[in-house]
């Protein structure tokens, strides 16, 4: 009764929170939902602040009790334990929020430290969201993950859009639906929540925290670990060359029941449009057309500076910088003056029982730019979008290579020799 009583905070903490940035505005003459942030009701001077934070404070304790059994209930599921953490870590961070001035007084040149941390803790607290929502994605099944995907999706272009009303609400200028932007991308997020609250309530107890097997040898089933080895994170691996000082770098790995010649065909072929996909979440980087599930032979010839589309109907994308057939293959994103901005890495090597270990590397430049943010804040952002997207391409490889190739296959590439861009 207590961990239902505690998983039904989870619904209503979204639920009050939501219903504050929608009415508590109707005790402000002259506000509006429309074309006012949900800040302002907070604001130092505003009629609102007194109520916003009394229901705050409410709020606050039914999320950090949502957090708590989370935290509790859920020791085998790890990706749920840190959700519940992560939970309880922004809100107890969100009490703190410094208030911002009302928009009159920061037009007179009225504003303070308040601003300048208010503005802070609001990146923060994106942050907090990007984290929350991808650990998330893999604490249960596909749906949801898929689910956790579109509500990140969302919430980052709401909140990018509320980004650009940011000087026109320091100079006191018009916003018109601004409030709007910026609600669609706290009500995702609150939806986010209550729906994982409502899968907890309805799962049998222990079967929605349990953790998924790191591999499952069962025909149809691909619960299995895509975490790269500590000694493959640490390795050098072909392609780290080409970006010798990355600002940042993700890893992954999967084992899969096919030798090497098998599995190379996969990856030749790999990129949106006319190519045969990324076996990846299609109805996001490949137009809802399904990735091939046969190995397509007018796709299998390569060349350095060939284009992998990287979306549907689109001419730029991921060029091919190196390659070594049946052993790596290298993808970049260029600039048009030819630097380097990211590298994708893909190495096949032999493993024990006629398998093949798959390695993926990503490393960035220092002169990427990931919506203007500074490094130390994007790497998380890129983290936390990459990890699903890259998890869903290898099982997607693993299950093609394993379901379609026999092992008396005779595919085999023309030319072995190894070409790298210079």
């Amino acid at each position: 009764q207590w961990r239902q009583l505690l998983l039904t905070c989870g619904i209503l903490a979204p639920v009050l929170y939501v219903a504050m940035t929608l009415f508590v505005g109707l005790l402000w003459e002259g506000y509006s939902v429309v074309s006012r942030v949900p800040s302002e009701l907070s604001a130092i001077g505003a009629p609102t602040r007194p109520l916003w934070i009394g229901l705050g404070m409410v709020y606050a304790v039914l999320m950090i009790a949502f957090g708590w059994i989370l935290w509790t209930s859920a020791p085998p599921n790890r990706a749920l334990r840190v959700v519940g953490a992560l939970l309880m870590a922004y809100t107890v961070f969100g009490q703190f929020w410094p208030p911002m001035h009302q928009r009159a007084v920061l037009a007179a040149g009225g504003g303070t430290l308040t601003d300048t941390l208010h503005l802070v803790w609001a990146m923060i607290t994106g942050f907090f969201f990007m984290l929350i929502v991808g650990f998330g994605a893999a604490a249960l099944g596909k749906r949801f993950r898929v689910y956790s995907i579109v509500t990140m999706v969302i919430g980052l272009a709401c909140g990018a859009v509320t980004g650009t009303y940011a000087s026109q609400v320091q100079a006191d200028l018009p916003t018109p639906w601004v409030g709007v932007w910026e609600r669609i991308s706290i009500a995702t997020f609150m939806a986010w929540i209550a729906v994982l609250a409502t899968a907890l309530l309805r799962a049998p107890r222990g079967a929605a925290t349990a953790d998924p097997p790191a591999f499952s040898s069962t025909p149809g089933r691909w619960a299995r670990s895509v975490r790269a080895t500590p000694q493959e994170r640490t390795r050098a691996l072909p392609g780290d060359e080409l970006i010798e000082n990355p600002v940042g770098s993700l890893q992954h790995g999967i084992t899969i029941r096919r030798v090497r010649h098998e599995v190379w065909p996969w990856l030749v072929q790999m990129g949106a449009g006319s190519r045969a996909g990324w076996y990846s979440y299609d109805f996001l980087d490949n137009g809802r057309r399904p990735s091939a599930t046969r190995i397509i032979p007018e796709l299998q010839q390569l060349a350095v500076g060939m284009i992998f589309p990287a979306g549907p109907g689109v001419t730029d994308g991921f060029t091919l910088l190196a390659f070594e057939p049946e052993r790596f293959l290298i993808l970049g994103w260029t600039t048009p003056e030819g630097g380097r901005l990211m590298t994708w890495a893909f190495l096949l090597e032999e493993a024990a029982h006629d398998s093949t270990r798959l390695i993926v590397r990503a490393r960035v430049g220092p002169s990427a730019r990931v919506f203007g943010l500074p490094w130390w804040a994007a790497n998380y952002l890129v983290s936390v979008i990459h990890f699903p997207m890259q998890r869903k391409q290898l099982i997607g490889i693993a299950r093609r290579a394993e379901l379609t190739m026999p092992r008396s296959s005779a595919f085999k590439t023309t030319d072995r020799q190894a070409a790298c861009a210079r």
